[in-house]
């Protein structure tokens, strides 16, 4: 390996480490994904004709962004009645809102809403109130109005934000791990490093409108207002969409040690939106993603060079030298996959929290899949530094620490048949391994892509904030259960019963709810909640006045023969 390699790595980790300084000097905290505290209207409230409010308002738990025409507010028929006056107060980031047209007469109306919470995810809903004695929209006619491209733009928005972190993870890689392969493999990978180069660049002008379109649910069109344009480069995804867009130019335009800055620019632009800047502390997330990020574009970009460089040491029937090559690479490997351990271990930490979080929630079950796809490739490595390699430098004494400019070697395979043998069927598994594990890492990177758009299971838990969660309480009705503020003492407890369309449901005979807090060995405390509103419950009290894993039990009496029930855990955290 080049002695000039490990100083490169280390001015390189010295400006990413600059960079994340400064991002959390300037960065301000937040929730990661932002949910509705109140509305007014609040949702399924029937109002006199005389006291029909000039406006419709939405609080929120955190500030967001509400694009244009975010919020809309439609009658039975499904003709739009907001207006495009200002509402007093909502220039507030913690509220929106939409004033109305001044006859509405007697009908039920309904709500929609989009907003993009801190870490860019786009949330949405609806609710519905009524004006007089006219009958509830329908669940259809909500439904329909809610409905969009939303599932589509998300997949699509997945799709891209991995084949992104690819594109630019091979790039940067490839541009600091040049030097440890040597001046050839770098020629060679030229075409590979200008293929990503215009593909993140692609990747980088589509992220905006696509953003637009998801926050939006105006489909295409967005793509081409202005207006919504606006608003998303203004947010956390278009900041950093023109902080990549920065550094990808710079690489294109530039050579030598300023290619390498304009690369490092690049990366650090994932650490701008996303979770990383809305997770506490942020210091963690910052410092483990920056070095997650720097070993992880070492690591993928410098295997993706050495596979196409070993192609190229087959055609001129070269394994030695090939082999020789990756045990040059593979020092400068090894610390990249403890980089990767660290920096990911770090973020698990911030971002899970609790074991438990990693079989109860989503984001820990797609974790649990990222890490064992990084578990098999260390494995693959392993077996090609340590078992492999050394077969096929058998055939020809290697110096230690190997060189990349090795020649093709001869002689010593072809003196001893069964050495020949061994050494190709060596030189097979290499290749074949290696290729192995650039695949499984662009799995990991697809699994990445997914996580980037999942609600951390810290906070799906409610550790460090309120707890909120869905779960499934019949085949046609589910429970939303919230626990504020989630630390041990005063908390209110609000059980919201939806049917399919998210509607709520208050329809039921009885209602009672059971706490325990298993390792203290408490409980059960029954208790029965207050109605407060259509479908809507609230336990208020001190019952959860121990900090812990509680189990929360809700049972429902949806008629006189059947009961549904359902228990849900929650971390509640030390006053």
């Amino acid at each position: 390996m080049s002695t000039r390699a490990p100083h490169l790595v280390l001015r390189v980790l010295l400006a990413l480490l600059l960079g994340a300084a400064t991002l959390l000097a300037t960065a301000t905290p937040a929730t990661a994904h932002a949910s509705v505290r109140q509305t007014t209207p609040f949702d399924g409230e029937r109002i006199e004709p005389d006291d029909v409010p000039g406006a419709v308002t939405i609080e929120f738990n955190e500030a967001v962004e509400i694009p244009p025409n975010g919020i809309r507010v439609f009658d039975g028929t499904g003709a739009r009645v907001d207006t495009d006056a200002a509402v007093p107060g909502t220039d507030d980031p913690f509220l929106g809102g939409v004033a109305v047209e001044d006859d509405l007469g007697d009908g039920s109306y309904v709500v929609t809403w989009r907003a993009v919470s801190a870490d860019g995810h786009p949330i949405r809903g609806a609710f519905v109130f009524t004006v007089g004695a006219a009958a509830e929209a329908s669940d259809t006619l909500v439904a329909d109005l809610v409905s969009g491209d939303g599932a589509g733009i998300a997949i699509v928005q997945r799709l891209a934000t991995a084949l992104t972190y690819a594109a630019v993870l091979f790039l940067v890689g490839a541009l600091l791990t040049g030097r440890v392969l040597g001046r050839a493999a770098s020629e060679r990978s030229t075409d590979w490093v200008r293929r990503a180069l215009y593909t993140a660049i692609g990747l980088t002008v589509l992220a905006v409108p696509l953003q637009a379109m998801a926050a939006s649910g105006d489909g295409l069109a967005a793509a081409f207002d202005g207006a919504q344009l606006w608003t998303v480069l203004t947010a956390s995804v278009g900041l950093a969409a023109v902080v990549r867009l920065v550094g990808l130019v710079g690489v294109l335009l530039t050579d030598g040690r300023a290619r390498v800055v304009a690369g490092i620019v690049t990366l650090g632009s994932f650490l701008v939106d996303g979770h990383t800047r809305t997770v506490e502390p942020l210091w963690v997330m910052v410092a483990g993603d920056t070095l997650h990020l720097l070993a992880g574009a070492v690591w993928f970009g410098g295997l993706v060079v050495l596979l196409r460089e070993l192609r190229a040491r087959q055609l001129v029937d070269d394994p030695v030298g090939g082999a020789t090559m990756l045990a040059g690479w593979s020092r400068l490997a090894m610390w990249s996959v403890a980089g990767v351990v660290v920096g990911g271990l770090a973020m698990s930490w911030a971002t899970v929290r609790d074991p438990l979080a990693l079989v109860t929630t989503s984001y820990g079950q797609l974790l649990q899949v990222k890490v064992l796809l990084a578990l098999v490739v260390i494995g693959m490595g392993a077996w090609n530094h340590f078992k492999l390699v050394p077969t096929v430098q058998e055939a020809v004494p290697v110096p230690a620490g190997g060189s990349a400019t090795t020649e093709p070697a001869t002689g010593a395979a072809g003196e001893d048949e069964e050495l020949r043998v061994r050494t190709g069927l060596a030189w097979l598994r290499l290749r074949r391994t290696v290729r192995w594990e650039v695949g499984l890492l662009v799995a990991l990177l697809l699994v990445t892509g997914v996580l980037q758009n999942e609600r951390p299971a810290a906070e799906a838990l409610g550790i460090g904030g309120a707890f909120q969660t869905t779960e499934a309480l019949t085949e046609d009705l589910n429970l939303d259960i919230v626990v504020d503020p989630n630390i041990a003492g005063q908390n209110q407890i609000h059980l919201y019963l939806l049917n399919d369309a998210d509607r709520t449901v208050s329809d039921v005979e009885g209602v009672t709810m059971e706490l325990t807090l298993p390792e203290q060995d408490i409980g059960p405390i029954e208790r029965e909640p207050v109605v407060t509103g259509p479908g809507h419950w609230v336990l208020s009290g001190r019952e959860l006045a121990l900090p812990g894993t509680w189990e929360i039990t809700a049972r429902f009496r949806i008629d006189r023969f059947t009961e549904a029930s359902v228990t849900v855990p929650v971390i509640v955290a030390a006053d």
